[in-house]
């Protein structure tokens, strides 16, 4: 078997991405808003926001942490009490996650905990 250079301008390649984006699409979950705190989802997106700016984590990261938490939300009840915890651990898997991030670091997440403690 030969090994292409430019496997990934032939038409194979595309067929294959075709057939994955396909598989994907079908693996992926809905959002189908029905969580029973979907009230309160505009107080801790703000939340999340305001965290967001005062500790400088980027765009990409902030609406990856608010598509994390609504797809939790909507498959999981959750205590009022521990909506921020959630919050909290969503902007951090999106953090992680997030490949444009030089703000999110060490220092970041312990001064986004002590935040949070406060409240």
């Amino acid at each position: 078997m030969e090994l292409v250079s430019d496997w990934w301008n032939c038409s194979l390649a595309d067929d294959h991405y075709i057939c994955l984006r396909q598989k994907e699409l079908r693996q992926l979950p809905t959002f189908q808003a029905r969580s029973p705190q979907l009230g309160l989802r505009l107080h801790i997106v703000d939340w999340l926001a305001i965290l967001c700016d005062t500790t400088g984590v980027c765009m990409t990261a902030r609406h990856l942490a608010v598509a994390l938490l609504d797809y939790f939300m909507d498959h999981h009840v959750i205590e009022k009490s521990q909506l921020t915890l959630v919050a909290l651990s969503c902007l951090h898997i999106a953090g992680l996650y997030s490949a444009h991030l030089p703000a999110y670091t060490i220092k970041t997440r312990v001064h986004l905990v002590l935040r949070l403690r406060a409240h």
